[in-house]
């Protein structure tokens, strides 16, 4: 199930279409920025990110809380994207302090294939 989603978040990709979404607030609310998908693969792809995304160690391991963009991208074997894809989730996260300001601003690049 999650392969054929990852495909089709590829294809829109490769179409330039993106798939950008935020996540943030008292509960890590998930809001869509950029979603060509239809409502259940949006579902699927909500699932996902809530065991996947929302354990990671900058929501998990804070403190003051934190929120963050999250961007799908694509990487490829040659650079007219002819060949195989890579998909990647790039994630730019807040971590605040214990007065509500950025602590520290967190970039990683986790490979969903």
């Amino acid at each position: 199930m999650l392969t054929n989603l990852f495909n089709k978040v590829t294809n829109h990709l490769t179409q330039g279409e993106e798939v950008e979404f935020s996540i943030g607030g008292t509960y890590l609310e998930i809001t869509w920025m950029k979603n060509p998908l239809d409502d259940n693969e949006t579902s699927i792809l909500e699932m996902y990110i809530t065991q996947e995304v929302q354990t990671q160690s900058f929501f998990t391991d804070v403190g003051c809380g934190s929120d963050g963009i999250f961007k799908f991208t694509l990487d490829s074997l040659d650079e007219n994207f002819d060949e195989e894809y890579t998909l990647f989730l790039e994630c730019i996260v807040d971590v605040y302090d214990e007065d509500g300001e950025v602590d520290e601003v967190v970039r990683e690049i986790l490979n969903i294939n």
